[in-house]
């Protein structure tokens, strides 16, 4: 009789356990301080929750919740960047459709707001849904506009 406590005190404790941790995904440190910025963030500040998206979505990681931070965004201020990450985030998902349309709304956002602005990359990322043999020549040009980006950045 007392072993049959001890086993089901023991089954329930595991029990309760794995379903705790099935909860509780494990977030990267990067994920979960982009996390912690959204808490923190005002109501309306749409640019905290597009950074905070395009991190998950580079670490693949929260995508539910960034593509949630980018609806609402988008929805307090449409911009070229948000657009693009809304984008990477259904090619990710592997939905090509929606992903051209993002992509598409990011360049039309970006022709409207910065008429001579370099939307290169997201013009490489539609050309390569659209024509996927053209993936390795795109990907070699996005590698070197990304060196350019980061060398302009710092």
């Amino acid at each position: 009789m007392k072993t049959t406590k001890y086993l089901l005190i023991i089954l329930s404790v595991f029990l309760f356990s794995v379903s705790y941790a099935a909860v509780e995904p494990e977030f990267s440190p990067k994920v979960l301080r982009a996390r912690k910025a959204v808490e923190k963030t005002a109501s309306d500040d749409w640019k905290t929750l597009a950074k905070s998206a395009r991190i998950c979505i580079e670490q693949g990681e929260n995508l539910e919740e960034a593509s949630a931070w980018l609806d609402r965004s988008l929805a307090l201020h449409e911009c070229s960047e948000s657009w693009e990450a809304k984008g990477d985030y259904f090619y990710r998902m592997g939905n090509a459709e929606q992903a051209v349309r993002s992509y598409t709304e990011s360049v039309a956002c970006a022709v409207h707001a910065y008429p001579n602005t370099g939307i290169e990359s997201v013009q490489l990322k539609i050309l390569v849904l659209l024509k996927p043999q053209l993936k390795n020549k795109c990907a070699v040009v996005f590698k070197k506009l990304r060196c350019q980006e980061s060398g302009k950045q710092k």
